[in-house]
């Protein structure tokens, strides 16, 4: 699958990364590190769009993922390829509601700042 195909349920590799990490139930800090360089990877050397939503609207955004990522890592480094900021996702929430909706204050931080 190409760095911005969608997999049958939607995703992109991206989106998959993030969901996948967003899912740990209390995560190493080697496994957020390793998580961070695949998606520094996907995002710097196979050019994923940071904008990328699952297909058909009917899912979060790249940012909503990281949002509820622990930390900021994955919010930081999405920020730095111009996700979009302002849109909802399925259940209406932007990526900063997301944020507090999952106690991430890292994350809040990085998306006020």
């Amino acid at each position: 699958m190409a760095a911005n195909g969608h997999d049958r349920e939607g995703f992109t590799p991206l989106l998959v990364t993030l969901r996948t990490l967003g899912e740990l139930r209390s995560p190493t800090e080697e496994q957020c590190a390793r998580m961070h360089v695949l998606l520094r990877f996907l995002l710097e050397e196979l050019g994923a769009d940071a904008a990328a939503a699952v297909r058909g609207g009917r899912g979060p955004s790249a940012l909503h993922l990281a949002a509820r990522c622990p930390g900021a890592a994955a919010v930081d480094l999405l920020l730095q390829h111009k996700p979009l900021l302002e849109t909802p996702d399925q259940d209406g929430l932007t990526p900063l509601a997301r944020a507090l909706a999952s106690g991430n204050s890292a994350a809040v931080h990085s998306l006020v700042a």
